[in-house]
């Protein structure tokens, strides 16, 4: 009964919202700049509709039936974007519940009503800006800085409830590790290339040396884009969500990574053999959220004349 009782009067409700936030950025005549950085143009503003989000449940569900039947369960962990995460602080009068991005919503409930793990990581998000000086980067690179160490805490509640994951480490060490970007990554400001601009927090073993970034024998198998990676892709060790999963749970996981291919990931998957899930008790999906919006209509899984199976 909230929101007129529909997604469609819940986003036409927002109207002044989005309305406001458009006409600073023409006003501003590019992303808008206020120590967290915005720009409309990745906000996902379609309207809801009683087809979509149909092939990220179609996806989604396939995987997880398949990873069901080889006594894997599966969780969703769509990282949202960096706009869905700052809109509040561009906005003279934000909405109550915090929420700017109905289409997004609408896609978490849709797969959790199917039936399918899903992890909302906005809330702990938006509840750690302060903690954090860059929650994500602050050029036009999409990708998050420091947020991977509030996903891995919200990532690590879900695994606690499986009690035969057994910890392979206790209390391990973090430092705090300076950094500039490399002058190949072109989406960033300057001073990120010229300066120490950002510090991660890398995790370390024992004997000093950074966390492991892949073990074969793990219960749990991470699937992910570069979103998951970060900033290992930058030049920083121990640093990325996995690292810092291994620093809340004490294991290592299995990573099949594979930059802006989220989507494909279950083809990947099946293409890289049982050995991948053999021994696995949990999957991580970690996926950036556009990622989930933009591409995974463009994948035709036609059940039952075209499914993915794992092998």
């Amino acid at each position: 009964a909230q929101h007129g009782g529909s997604w469609e009067s819940w986003f036409f409700e927002h109207a002044d919202v989005r309305t406001e936030l458009h006409k600073q950025f023409q006003r501003s005549k590019g992303p808008l700049v206020k120590d967290k950085r915005f720009a409309v143009s990745r906000m996902t503003s379609r309207l809801p509709g009683d087809e979509w989000p149909e092939p990220q449940i179609t996806y989604f569900r396939s995987l997880r039936d398949q990873l069901k039947a080889l006594g894997v369960d599966l969780i969703v962990v769509p990282f949202p974007e960096r706009e869905t995460v700052h809109a509040m602080e561009f906005l003279e009068s934000p909405p109550a519940d915090g929420i700017v991005d109905i289409s997004r919503e609408h896609m978490h409930q849709s797969l959790l009503q199917a039936g399918i793990e899903v992890v909302d990581l906005r809330p702990a998000l938006v509840a750690a800006r302060d903690e954090f000086r860059n929650i994500y980067y602050d050029g036009e690179d999409q990708h998050p800085a420091s947020a991977v160490i509030v996903a891995a805490r919200e990532v690590a509640k879900r695994l606690r409830r499986y009690g035969e994951l057994k910890p392979r480490f206790q209390q391990l060490a973090t430092r705090q590790v300076p950094y500039s970007i490399p002058e190949k990554c072109t989406l960033f400001p300057e001073h990120a290339h010229t300066t120490l601009a950002y510090t991660a927090t890398s995790v370390l073993l024992p004997d000093g040396q950074p966390v492991p970034r892949y073990d074969a024998k793990s219960p749990i198998l991470a699937l992910g884009d570069s979103y998951m990676g970060v900033p290992y892709s930058y030049g920083v060790e121990g640093a990325d969500l996995l690292s810092h999963l291994t620093a809340e749970i004490g294991i290592p996981a299995r990573r099949l990574q594979r930059g802006s291919g989220g989507p494909q990931l279950m083809v990947h998957l099946a293409k890289a053999g049982r050995a991948w899930t053999k021994g696995v008790r949990v999957c991580i999906y970690i996926v950036r959220e556009n990622g989930l919006f933009r591409h995974l209509s463009l994948i035709h899984i036609s059940e039952p004349t075209r499914p993915l199976y794992i092998s």
